[in-house]
């Protein structure tokens, strides 16, 4: 299993459209699986990540500290997925006149966060290397590319047919047209 989340989140982040492509062919698999086989593990891995780091890359090596520490990065990661999944399914319904599918949208955000997982987990371990943050970037611009490149191809064709928009390695599967 954890061979798997590595390979899926490498996958994701260095060859991100091949890695969209074999997931939209695994995107038949049960909702649960994704979460208990996918995002439930990488957060286990950034919490325990946060631990490490404020026990072994503090002033003081402190349990109570750690453990406050890793009881905040719990909080921030699960509600911060759960926030942007209602947001993205939010965005998805009002602004691109969609059906509501909040576990499409889990799905997305959960792929689409793993460099922010992976930064989470390398940062929690190695605080010296700050200027990683600055990735974070790529991935909101990617999307507001995404999300005008979808308004703009809605505009030229008003007709209904599935498609899959990928870009900057993240894909959203819509139809085209407001049918």
């Amino acid at each position: 299993m954890l061979k798997n989340l590595l390979n899926t989140a490498i996958s994701l982040i260095f060859k991100p459209s091949e890695a969209w492509k074999e997931l939209n062919k695994k995107q038949k698999e049960a909702h649960d699986s994704f979460l208990s086989e996918y995002v439930y593990p990488f957060m286990g891995m950034i919490i325990l990540a946060a631990f490490l780091g404020a026990f072994f890359t503090g002033k003081e090596r402190d349990l109570q500290i750690a453990l406050k520490e890793s009881i905040i990065v719990l909080l921030s990661v699960f509600g911060g997925f759960f926030l942007a999944s209602y947001l993205v399914n939010e965005v998805w319904h009002h602004i691109l006149h969609r059906e509501t599918n909040i576990k499409l949208c889990q799905r997305f955000v959960g792929y689409s966060s793993s460099l922010l997982y992976c930064l989470n987990i390398v940062l929690s371990l190695l605080p010296e290397f700050f200027f990683l943050r600055f990735l974070v970037i790529y991935t909101f611009r990617s999307y507001f590319n995404v999300i005008t490149f979808i308004a703009r191809f809605e505009r030229m064709f008003p007709f209904n047919v599935p498609i899959f928009f990928i870009y900057n390695g993240n894909i959203i599967p819509t139809a085209a047209g407001n049918g």
